[in-house]
């Protein structure tokens, strides 16, 4: 993997412009990697790709620089990936199906740094390591990708959230009251989650003991012959 350390702005413009092409390459064949699994395993999802803005590069670099970190930690989501599907359970799946195809760096459940009387954004993050070297990267960033995987509602709720914490000219209220709200609306979307995940495996409860109904239906059946159908009963 090669490094390119950018010392100006205009550095950073010019880097980012030229390499732009490779990155969007990159991401769309881990894209493309993923997504073909997840049509041959029939999950139903949607996805998202992304290259860091440079604005947004460059604003993250400048925070490293300001909090003066240790210069080992680099920016891990100049490349960016978002799964989306109906279930949790195909949240796992998709997970399995990453660290089945990929060298995976860290995974982050949001849910977990949460105690039971918490509710807030849910999502897992991966970061998953590149091994193309023929992709350059700045020397402040890790040769890797974020994939976020959310259920559809887990999407919603970030999406909105977003919209009203940090897109809004208007400052968000930050009171005890819409935070109990806030908390209360996430919650029904959580317990949704898990209902529409009960139901679903109950669904398949239902589709196996149907199956094996059918199955041994036919088994019974082989074992009559059209002569024994054709006699009378008595």
């Amino acid at each position: 993997m090669n490094t390119m350390r950018p010392n100006r702005e205009e550095d950073l413009h010019e880097l980012y412009q030229n390499l732009l092409p490779s990155w969007e390459k990159m991401v769309n064949s881990i894209s493309d990697t993923i997504s073909n699994r997840l049509r041959t395993e029939e999950v139903k999802f949607s996805s998202r790709a992304r290259i860091k803005s440079l604005e947004s590069l460059y604003a993250k670099r400048q925070k490293l620089v300001e909090a003066d970190v240790n210069q080992n930690v680099k920016i891990g989501d100049l490349l960016g990936l978002r799964f989306i599907v109906p279930f949790l359970e195909d949240v796992e799946q998709v997970v399995e199906i990453i660290k089945e195809s990929f060298v995976v760096a860290d995974i982050e459940r949001k849910s977990e740094a949460l105690s039971y009387r918490e509710f807030a954004y849910d999502s897992v993050h991966m970061e998953v390591s590149l091994e193309n070297p023929g992709i350059e990267m700045p020397d402040f960033c890790s040769s890797s990708c974020e994939i976020q995987i959310r259920t559809i509602l887990q999407e919603a709720w970030a999406e909105i959230e977003h919209d009203l914490l940090y897109k809004s000219d208007i400052k968000f209220p930050d009171t005890k009251a819409i935070r109990k709200k806030m908390a209360a609306l996430n919650a029904s979307l959580v317990l949704s989650d898990m209902v529409f995940q009960e139901i679903r495996d109950q669904q398949k409860e239902l589709e196996k003991w149907g199956r094996g109904r059918f199955q041994e239906l036919v088994k019974r059946a082989k074992g009559i012959s059209a002569d024994s159908l054709l006699r009378p009963p008595f």
